[in-house]
């Protein structure tokens, strides 16, 4: 399982492109995942724009979404998610990481 937690409380100042930085990620995160992990985004309390692009992404993309409607801060929303994982292994992103073709979070043998 893959956890991505967003906060993005609006689209001008230092946050002005992170939606368009965000989506990157999680389209690059998609992308790259060949059936291998489940794709949680945590929505950590973001303004509109952001909640309306994960609550309307098309299906088969993101697994889990939860939706915070303020911030409860990074660490306990990334702890809440993954408190309901059954995954052996559960990796912890930021928005704003670009995922490379064929990244994998297992080991390689």
């Amino acid at each position: 399982m893959v956890i991505v937690v967003v906060f993005i409380p609006e689209l001008m100042g230092f946050y002005k492109n992170s939606l368009e930085v965000f989506k990157f990620c999680v389209n690059s995160l998609i992308t790259a995942n060949n059936g291998d992990y489940a794709i949680t985004v945590v929505n950590n309390g973001s303004c509109p724009e952001v909640h309306d692009f994960i609550s309307n992404y098309p299906a088969g993309g993101i697994d889990t979404v939860i939706h915070h409607s303020y911030n409860i801060g990074k660490i306990d929303a990334m702890i809440g998610a993954a408190r309901g994982a059954r995954e052996d292994i559960i990796t912890l992103t930021d928005a704003d990481i670009l995922f490379m073709e064929n990244w994998n979070w297992s080991t390689q043998e």
